[in-house]
């Protein structure tokens, strides 16, 4: 369970960019995940995983299964194959489910370029480990995006998208993320200088058709630093540092909205030709090694002017985190 209680001079909602993120003053259940992991051999695996939420002004409950997906594992050339639901390899966050989060919330550039949610497939994915003398991984999967609609405890629908400008342009803004087939390939390299310090580098990308009738293209590069004073030995201080930077570039064919009012529609409709946008996002996370994480991150997005979508503050978060040690 991974809850926060707190309160803002600004409106915590406009803080919030992920869907776990703190979004209220006072009291928010950010997730309650429930998960199964399935080892029927050395070669037969699964795993699913579900979290149920409690926050907004509304005091809502949202639930959604995040991950269920079945694996073999071990195969002839190194090979391992998933299918069903799953967090994309993309990048060094975004397959990390809530409970795993170094702070608080969702960082800046994943929540903007990757969704509230992060990426996801339904479909399937094949990992290759390379025959190297440190862990290579490349990893290709392709699928459907799934749809971002969350179950609502209190089973009413939301029908206020059309209410107002700025909702218009948040429609606009999702509707850059992908919908229907999408691919995304990721490298991972991970050296181990010594049992003290490791590296680790990354390269991600991702195409596929977008919610405005044409192509999304998301690259990606990350690098991380972790040193441990107890090596490979369990507990003991740490510290850990991680960049990434990410590009993505947008298409916008012919699209609509079903509206009332036929001029919006074809406003809609002529719709923008296209943008970019970049973003960086980098953490230091320092642990006692005993209960005392305290870290510090930057994040960075330009915004897109055609859509309206602002830039925000260049400092996404200022945070610590309590953690006990395992």
């Amino acid at each position: 369970m991974n809850m926060a209680a707190g309160g803002s001079s600004e409106e915590p909602g406009d803080l919030a960019v992920g869907h776990h993120d703190p979004n209220r003053d006072g009291f928010t259940l950010q997730g309650l995940e429930a998960s199964a992991s399935l080892r029927a051999n050395d070669h037969i695996q699964g795993f699913a995983a579900f979290n149920l939420s409690w926050g907004t002004d509304e005091e809502e409950w949202t639930d959604e299964w995040e991950e269920y997906f079945g694996k073999l594992t071990k195969l002839p050339g190194n090979l391992e194959l998933r299918g069903g639901k799953l967090l994309n390899r993309f990048g060094s966050r975004n397959a990390v489910h809530q409970h795993g989060w170094t702070l608080v919330d969702q960082n800046l550039v994943n929540a903007r370029f990757l969704g509230e949610d992060g990426l996801a497939t339904e479909g399937g994915d094949i990992t290759w480990y390379l025959p190297t003398p440190f862990v290579t991984a490349l990893t290709v999967s392709y699928g459907d995006a799934p749809s971002h609609e969350h179950g609502h405890g209190h089973g009413e629908e939301e029908e206020h998208h059309d209410e107002d400008e700025e909702e218009e342009h948040h429609a606009d803004a999702e509707e850059i993320l992908f919908e229907d087939d999408f691919v995304s390939a990721n490298l991972l390299i991970q050296v181990n200088q010594d049992d003290f310090n490791q590296f680790a580098f990354g390269g991600s990308l991702a195409s596929g058709d977008n919610g405005l009738g044409d192509e999304t293209l998301i690259a990606a590069a990350n690098f991380g630093y972790t040193w441990r004073v107890n090596g490979l030995e369990p507990g003991g201080r740490q510290l850990s540092v991680k960049t990434e930077v990410m590009v993505r570039d947008y298409d916008a064919g012919e699209h609509g909205h079903e509206d009332e009012h036929e001029e919006e529609e074809e406003e809609h409709e002529e719709g923008p030709g296209g943008d970019s946008e970049f973003g960086i996002t980098a953490e230091v996370i320092h642990s006692d090694g005993e209960a005392l994480d305290v870290g510090v991150r930057f994040g960075f997005v330009e915004g897109i002017d055609e859509l309206e979508i602002e830039e925000p503050p260049a400092v996404d978060r200022v945070g610590h985190v309590l953690s006990e040690a395992v």
